[in-house]
């Protein structure tokens, strides 16, 4: 009889530690697909995803190089073009910030007036100043 319940605990045991391990390795899959669609939906309130809100930044970004216009204007036009796509933060905004450095590419501004641009909008040493290098860059 005594060998029975050492058998049986062993089993229960055995049960319960597998459950264990499947409920961690579920939880742990439904974490990692709740942070894909989390990283998902917010790459797709705009930039990339959406040509016609990327034209629209190199565009006005475009405008801005050619007519050397007030940063503050230019801040506050890129910001309303991006709330219309649902972005609050363009300058966190990778998607964003590259097109604004593709913008002044495509303008013909040499890199020193691209940097003096970017440092007019941005803080030099910001992560949005790096994407618009990027995205100038890579144009």
């Amino acid at each position: 009889m005594r060998l029975f319940r050492v058998a049986l605990a062993c089993l229960l045991l055995s049960a319960v530690a597998s459950g264990c391990a499947w409920f961690s390795n579920s939880s742990r899959s439904v974490s990692k697909s709740v942070s894909a669609s989390l990283r998902s939906s917010s790459r797709s309130s705009g930039g990339a995803e959406d040509p016609a809100y990327m034209k629209e930044i190199r565009d006005f970004s475009y405008g801005f190089a050619k007519s050397g216009g007030d940063p503050g204007a230019f801040a506050r036009g890129i910001g309303s073009l991006a709330s219309r796509r649902g972005i609050q933060n363009w300058e966190a905004d990778e998607d964003t910030c590259r097109a604004i450095g593709e913008g002044f590419r495509d303008s013909g501004i040499g890199k020193s007036a691209s940097e003096e641009l970017i440092g007019r909008s941005v803080p030099l040493d910001s992560q949005a100043a790096a994407w618009m290098r990027a995205g100038y860059e890579d144009r």
